[in-house]
This record gives C-alpha cells, sequence and structure tokens, in this order.
C-alpha cells in the first residue's frame, strides 16, 4: 500500500470515529436519564452446563473458567444460565489466551433446546440490531471487548472454543442494558393476592413489558453518517424509506470497502428485496464473487438466483456501481462495464407478486463494512427521484436505521423489534397499571401517527431507527410499514385509551388533525350495505397474517370500527368538537346493529370471521362482547356467548385462537381480550379460567422458561425456535390482575373519576395500587368468614365509587368505624352515598383520603370490625386514627381545593 493510500485510509478510519464519538455523544448525554436509574450490567446466574475439557475456578462458581481443546477435535465449551431473559450489548473480559489469534463461537436462545445453534429464525431488511443468534469472534490479545449489536432476548449463552490446541481463560461474561432498567418490583403500580402463581404472573407480565421498553437513542445507529459518506456497520441493513412506491429505476452510487465487501439491494421493502453482495478479492467469504440474492424477512430467508466473478475489486479503493431494474430485467455495471445482466424470475410466494415496489438498500454481513456516497435514482424517464452525497445525519435517518429519537414499545425484544400500533392495545394498560412511564405509549403511537398517507391511513409499524416524520401526510411512505386495517383502528383506541388513564390533553390535540383524516380514510371502504370491506387486499391481514388475507365483510374490523368511533368520540368532545362527537357516535351504533344483522351465525351462535371465511375466532367473539354488540342481542347473551366460545375454543388445558379456520395455537394477545370480556360480563368463572389455562404454563420452570411470557403457545411439549419467549402483548394478565381482580379503573380522563369493582374468585384477599397523574390510588380488599372488608386510599384532584358484588344482601356498611345503613343519606367525611344497585352496594367517595370500609348484616359488632387478611389485622383503635384523618382531610379539602 502507497503513503497515500495509507493515509487517505487513516483518514476514513478517523471519520469513523469522530462520527461515531458524536453519535454516542447525541444517543447517551442527551439521552434519557432512565438509562442509568439502575445498574447497567446483567451476569449469569450459573453455569449449566460444559463440554469437553472446562475448568471452573471461580469461589462463584462461574469465574474464571478456561475452556482447553487438545488435539482431538473435541471442542470445549460451557452454558451459561442467567435465570431469566435479559438484553443488551453482549461484553467479555479475556484473561489470557494461549496462542494468537484464536476464535470462539457465541450463540444466544431464549430457550434452551435451541442454545447450541442459536434461536431465531428471521431476516428483517431493516435492522441496526444483531440479527445473528451466532457469532464467531477473533481475538488476537487478552482484555475486554464488546459487540456493537443488540441482542434483544436470551436466557442462555453458549461458548465453544473453536481453535484446536488452544486454551482461552474468561474472567467475565454480561451484558449491557438496552432496555428500560427500572426493576419491575420497583413499578409505580403493583399487585399481591392470595395466590402465589397470579402474583408471579403479574410480575412477568411487568418484566416482559420492561424487555421491550426502549428508551430513546438507546438503539445505536446502523449506519454512521462521515463526511466521505455514510459507513456501513457489520452486520446493519437499511432501506430508502421515501422510495418503497419505486418500481423500476436506475441506481448509481460509490462505495469504498473496508472489510471484504458490502451489499446493495433493489426493490427493497420491509419484507423483501432483490439483493447483490459484493464480495472483494481477498474476502473471507466467496472472494472475488458477485451474487444476486432473493431475500425476504421470513422462511425461506435467501434463495441463490445468480452469482459470476468480479473484476478483482479491493479494498480500500472507490468504485462506482450502476445498477438499473425495469420490470424483471436486472443489470449491473462497475466502473462502467457490465458485470451481468439477468432475468429476474418468477415469485413462487402466493404472498409477494414477481414485481414489488421497494426503494434502495444496503447491507453488510457480519464480516463486511464499506462506505457508501453519491446515490442517485432516476426513473425510466430520466426524472430523478433521488439524489444525495449521504454525508449528513439525516442519510442514515431516512435508511431507517438512525438511533430511536422517542422512548418505545417493542412487540418482541428478540423478534420482530419493531413498534407495532395494534400492540398497543395490550402494552398500553400493561404499561399503566405498572410503570406509568406513559411517554413509552405517546412515544410509540405519535411515531406511528407520523407516517400518515394522503388518504389518511398510518402506519401499522415502525422500525426503531425511524426517524419522527413532522410532515404533512405523504404518499412517499407506502407498504409494507402500513400493514392492516384493524391495525390503523388499534392506533385511535389506543390513542383514546392512554388519554384515559394518563389525562394528557396535549397529545391528543397535537394528535387531533391527523386522527380527523384517519377516521375519514374509512369512509372508503363501506360497502353498500354500510359494513366496511377491504379495498386493498394487501391491508386485509390481521394479528395473525398467516391466516392470509381477510377479504370481503370481514367481522372483527366492523366491531373495531365502531369502538374506534366511540374512541374517536371522547377524543373529538375533549378537543371541543361536540357536534361530530355526535356524528361519531352514530357511526359507531349503526355499524353495531349492522353486526348483528348481518355477521352472526345462528346455526352457531357465534359471530363469523367473514362472508369469505370460515371458522370460529376468540378475538372476534370477545370484541363483539367487548364493543356491547353482544349485548344488543338480550341481555344475558353475552354471558351465552362466553359458555359457546369455552365449549368450541377450549380444548383439553388450552384456549385455541381459531376452530376450524386452518391454524391451531393459543394467542395471549388475544386471550387477554377474551378473559376481559368475562369479567366485563360478571363472568368470572370464566375469566379465571382463561388466566389460569393460558398463562400459567409459562410460569412452570422447564426448557422454555424466560420470566417472561411468550408470543404464542403452539399446541404440544415444542415449541418453535422463531417464537418469541419475551413479546409484550402477552403481558396482559397484569393489567387484568389490577383492573378486574384488584378492582381499579379510570372512568373518566387521568383518574379524575374511578371506579374499584373487586372481582374476587376464589381468592381471600388482594392489595396493590396503580399510578394516577396525582399520586397513588391503592386498594386492600380481605374476604373471608362472610365479611368483605376494603380500604382504598384516595389520591388529591380525584373521586370514584367502590361497588361491592360479594355481599350484595348486606344491609350495613361500615365506613372508617361509623357504621350506616344501605341508603342513608350521607354528605360528610368524604361519603357521596351509599346505595345498592344491581352492580351491588355502592359507595361513593369524594376526597383524597383513607376509607376501611366493611359490609355487613347490621348490627355491625365490634368483633366483625376486626378484620383479617393478607397477613395485617385492621382494629379498631387504627380504623379511629383512619376516621380522624378522613375529617381532617375533609375539613382541608373544603378550605382549599
Amino acid at each position: 500500500m502507497t503513503t497515500t493510500t495509507s493515509r487517505a485510509v487513516l483518514c476514513l478510519v478517523l471519520s469513523v470515529l469522530v462520527a461515531l464519538w458524536v453519535n454516542l455523544n447525541e444517543m447517551f448525554v442527551n439521552g434519557d436519564s432512565s438509562i442509568a436509574d439502575l445498574p447497567l450490567v446483567q451476569k449469569p446466574k450459573s453455569v449449566l452446563s460444559v463440554n469437553g475439557s472446562v475448568t471452573v475456578a471461580g469461589a462463584d462458581g462461574m469465574f474464571p473458567f478456561t475452556l482447553n481443546n487438545d488435539m482431538s477435535g473435541n471442542l470445549a465449551s460451557i452454558v451459561l444460565d442467567y435465570g431469566q431473559n435479559v438484553a443488551g450489548f453482549p461484553m467479555f473480559d479475556i484473561a489470557s489466551i494461549s496462542q494468537s489469534p484464536i476464535e470462539i463461537r457465541v450463540s444466544y436462545s431464549e430457550s434452551l433446546p435451541n442454545i447450541k445453534d442459536g434461536d431465531m429464525l428471521f431476516n428483517p431488511m431493516i435492522r441496526a440490531f444483531d440479527l445473528d443468534r451466532v457469532n464467531i469472534h477473533t481475538i488476537e490479545i487478552a482484555g475486554h471487548f464488546d459487540t456493537n449489536g443488540i441482542q434483544g432476548a436470551q436466557r442462555y449463552q453458549r461458548i465453544e472454543l473453536l481453535t484446536v490446541g488452544a486454551s482461552i481463560t474468561i474472567s467475565s461474561v454480561s451484558f449491557t442494558s438496552a432496555i428500560y432498567t427500572r426493576d419491575p418490583s420497583q413499578s409505580n403500580g403493583a399487585f399481591s393476592c392470595s395466590n402465589e402463581v397470579y402474583n408471579k404472573m403479574w410480575n412477568m407480565g411487568v418484566r416482559t413489558l420492561q424487555l421491550n421498553m426502549v428508551p430513546p437513542r438507546t438503539v445505536q445507529p446502523g449506519f454512521i453518517s462521515t463526511d466521505q459518506g455514510l459507513y456501513i456497520s457489520p452486520g446493519t441493513a437499511g432501506v430508502f424509506l421515501k422510495g418503497m412506491s419505486w418500481i423500476n429505476y436506475n441506481v448509481s452510487f460509490s462505495t469504498l470497502f473496508m472489510k471484504n465487501g458490502i451489499s446493495f439491494a433493489i426493490r427493497s421493502n420491509d419484507y423483501s428485496e432483490t439483493r447483490v453482495t459484493l464480495n472483494s478479492l481477498n474476502s473471507s467469504h466467496n472472494p472475488n464473487m458477485i451474487q444476486v440474492i432473493s431475500a425476504q424477512e421470513l422462511y425461506p430467508y435467501e434463495t441463490l438466483y445468480y452469482n459470476t466473478s468480479l473484476p478483482n475489486l479491493v479494498e480500500n479503493q472507490w468504485y462506482d456501481v450502476f445498477a438499473s431494474v425495469n420490470q424483471l430485467v436486472f443489470k449491473v455495471y462497475i466502473d462502467g462495464a457490465l458485470i451481468f445482466d439477468i432475468n429476474l424470475p418468477q415469485s413462487t410466494n402466493p404472498y409477494i407478486p414477481s414485481v414489488v415496489p421497494g426503494g434502495v438498500g444496503f447491507s453488510a454481513k457480519k464480516y463486511q463494512s464499506a462506505f457508501i456516497k453519491n446515490l442517485k435514482v432516476v426513473d425510466v424517464s430520466g426524472s430523478i427521484l433521488h439524489q444525495d452525497p449521504l454525508t449528513s445525519k439525516q442519510s442514515a435517518h431516512d435508511f431507517g436505521v438512525g438511533t430511536n429519537p422517542v422512548a418505545v414499545i417493542l412487540d418482541g425484544a428478540k423478534r420482530d423489534r419493531n413498534v407495532w400500533s395494534g400492540d398497543l392495545l395490550v402494552a398500553g394498560p400493561l404499561l399503566y397499571y405498572s410503570y406509568y412511564a406513559n411517554e413509552y405509549a405517546s412515544g410509540t403511537l405519535g411515531i406511528c401517527t407520523s407516517y400518515q398517507l394522503k388518504s389518511g391511513f398510518v402506519s401499522s409499524r415502525i422500525g426503531t431507527g425511524f426517524p419522527y416524520q413532522t410532515i404533512d401526510p405523504s404518499d412517499d411512505f407506502v407498504t409494507p410499514i402500513f400493514y392492516s386495517y384493524t391495525y390503523f383502528l388499534a392506533s385511535l383506541s389506543a390513542i383514546e385509551e392512554y388519554y384515559l388513564y394518563s389525562g394528557d390533553l396535549s397529545f391528543v390535540k397535537e394528535q387531533w388533525t391527523r386522527l380527523k383524516l384517519l377516521i375519514n380514510a374509512f369512509d372508503s371502504l363501506k360497502g353498500s350495505d354500510g359494513l366496511l370491506q377491504g379495498v386493498n387486499p394487501n391491508w386485509t391481514y390481521d394479528f395473525y397474517p398467516s391466516l392470509g388475507m381477510l377479504l370481503g365483510r370481514f367481522t372483527k374490523l366492523n366491531i373495531q370500527y365502531a369502538m374506534a368511533m366511540e374512541s374517536a368520540s371522547v377524543l373529538a368532545k375533549a378537543v371541543g368538537e361536540t357536534n361530530l362527537a355526535e356524528t361519531y357516535l352514530i357511526r359507531a351504533n349503526s355499524t353495531k346493529q349492522l353486526v348483528n344483522e348481518k355477521l352472526f351465525d345462528t346455526n352457531s351462535g357465534t359471530y363469523i370471521i367473514s362472508d369469505q371465511k370460515s371458522g370460529i375466532a376468540q378475538d372476534t367473539n370477545a370484541f363483539a362482547i367487548l364493543s356491547g354488540i353482544a349485548s344488543l342481542r338480550g341481555k344475558n347473551f353475552s354471558s351465552t356467548l362466553l359458555d359457546t366460545m369455552k365449549d368450541q375454543l377450549k380444548s383439553g388445558s388450552n384456549y385455541l385462537t381459531f376452530k376450524n379456520a386452518g391454524a391451531s395455537f393459543t394467542s395471549p394477545y388475544i386471550s387477554y381480550f377474551h378473559a376481559a370480556a368475562a369479567f366485563e360480563s360478571n363472568r368470572e368463572d370464566h375469566a379465571f379460567d382463561i388466566i389460569n389455562s393460558v398463562w400459567t404454563p409459562m410460569t412452570v420452570e422447564g426448557p422454555y422458561f424466560t420470566n417472561a411470557f411468550w408470543e404464542s403457545i403452539e399446541i404440544g411439549a415444542t415449541q418453535s425456535a422463531s417464537n418469541s419467549f419475551a413479546h409484550a402483548w402477552s403481558g396482559g394478565v397484569s393489567p387484568l390482575l389490577s383492573k378486574y381482580v384488584l378492582g381499579i379503573r379510570p372512568t373518566s380522563t387521568g383518574y379524575s373519576e374511578w371506579v374499584v369493582k373487586p372481582q374476587t374468585g376464589s381468592l381471600t384477599w388482594a392489595k396493590g395500587a396503580v399510578q394516577t397523574p396525582n399520586g397513588k390510588l391503592s386498594v386492600y380488599w380481605s374476604n373471608s368468614n362472610n365479611l368483605f372488608s376494603i380500604t382504598v386510599e384516595v389520591p388529591p384532584k380525584s373521586k370514584g365509587t367502590v361497588v361491592l358484588q360479594q355481599i350484595s344482601s348486606a344491609s350495613c356498611v361500615s365506613i372508617n368505624s361509623k357504621v350506616y345503613s344501605i341508603g342513608s343519606t350521607v354528605g360528610n367525611g368524604g361519603i357521596s352515598k351509599i346505595s345498592k344497585t344491581t352492580n351491588g352496594i355502592e359507595i361513593g367517595l369524594d376526597y383524597y383520603g383513607s376509607y376501611q370500609i366493611m359490609a355487613s348484616n347490621c348490627p355491625i359488632t365490634s368483633q366483625s370490625k376486626k378484620v383479617v387478611g393478607g397477613g395485617s389485622v385492621i382494629n379498631s383503635s387504627f380504623m379511629a386514627i383512619l376516621s380522624l384523618d378522613v375529617i381532617i382531610i375533609s375539613i382541608l379539602s373544603v378550605l382549599f381545593i
């Protein structure tokens, strides 16, 4: 290498280092303080197993350990167990190596059966995390090293020494966290009860959420902007987001290989692309070859179309690349010389056509890195579609692999690591009843709605490195981030639910213009009968894409539309558009009637999937109950429908998500809505049966236990390696326990008004709290010996109703040791009413303070005033103190509130 070339390469390396320092400074200096709330290093709990010659010398039974290979070929390995799923950047401290270099093979898995070869079968086109669950590291000197790619979730880590006749001593292995770091035990919300399995469930749900909460500016950029162009880091991939509508075009750019080569792609989107891999003359993989590959997100991930030799491309030298794609004709030139002119094959995938729109993408394998600059894309008529020297920070964001601009909740910690709007229907309540870190909900919802088409539809899924759009609605962004009509509606419902729990009116006002455009977009879907039908078949998928396109009159779409219109009515009223609020309610009620008239099957006694899809769907019927549509068929029909669902969908100890629809599995996501429908119908027997059947198996220690909840449960003992074992949408049991069993729910925005209505099942006590904008609302109830008692701690600027249905026949109520008869006139001590309704005994509490309530038959004796449960006793003296406390608080409330 000449002196001039050496200096040029040195300048490039310095450019990368300076740019990386600037990016990291922006990420962490200006980042979210929650990153440093708790220690960020996660270490293994034990050595699970060893193979070959392994010496564990540490007093802790783990570190240091030595892997030693003789010449026989029996490779030494060790499996470390972290006790639960952990997430972050892997770190290693190497105490010594016997020779240089040596290689180690490190694999990661959430489940034990897949630890040897890793557990993820997934191939996203846009990523800034470590896609590979098996990494091979070449170590030349002892010391510390870490990796720049996030490993999203794993309980197990396997380290194998590959070099024969060598040894390595490792003094520490750990992960630097890349998630929200507050421990679930320190969350703002809390729940415990007399059933330890339910206590474990609640904490596992919060841990599942935690693994999927990504603080702002936590994800490292995949592409690094420098004055020499974009540096493409090993293992990363990005797609020009505004080019996803392109079909036939020419692309040109310059590239310099830093190591081994680079890949670029045409017609690239977030699920498929045609990829071209350029390997340098001295590449460690397929040297001096060019490969054309069909790549897609799901199996089969890569299919080789074509390969041929290159004209001796070397590292540290710039080359000009030109590519042209027109229908199925694909040509590539390097420095003006034609490399190939081929016809791309027809697609064999029924879900992916042969010619799909897509932009320009760049990626690097784990063994590759390169610079790119001077990108230019021109359509077949010669018009410039995009031109960029690729030297600005915005360039990295344009490819969807910048750092994450806001706090978000992912779908799954390991896979997909995307932000999905529909998942907030469960992840939202899970957040509100635990951490109450509401910026994670507003960040997730806000960045999804920031991608809006001119028609009004908003994005269903966003990559963690996508920029937050501040532009007006634009058709530059098209499929696949606009995934599903049902997910479009989920954004609307989730924003209304966010407003209910947070009281954040400013966010609603910020979103309102976009939401109105979204609402109006659904007018184009209405048929002559008033029901919605999917106009764009690509958007007719639902939460389970393998079920296929749900064409025609899709029942769940219409139910969700009715629910979304009710949400829209609430939001319209909040921003002062009362006439519009009434219009939306009319739309909701009309749709409800039409669903009952046209989408109910009298033979099966259930709501159909669609007029073109047979079978019974758990979600369709659960949503029919939650929306109030089922109750329009009669006072007790919701209960009858629940019995039918149990009869049709329960198989052994499992609740199936579908019957006779071509799919057989259990979905914790959908089971959340099923259990909620049962609770809402006062069928707690059915609700607890769902909880026990669906979530209990995931709490049992075993090869798939991660202390987090799974994306789905496959029928049988074996779970797929591609399953996500820490999926936020599956943590719904936690809000179910807080909302229905503990009994707390807001009825007006920001908990300004609320209801406490425990549904106790066979439990003898429960206690816990939820965070509100003005403090914690706490509840403790005990149910034993024919006596029900409850203590409610009411925060300031808040009032609510306690509903006791456990002893609805009671004639007296004791509140803070004062006895009231049911229906007596009250108006002091913070008590606004004591009445009996069809729901049970209702007690209105109007002022903040502590209220200890017992319900029984008159007279309430002094003995019955002693309430035992949950390991605590509340005696008469304590009740007197509470009474005095409420009196003082009441006086202060009159004076100052």
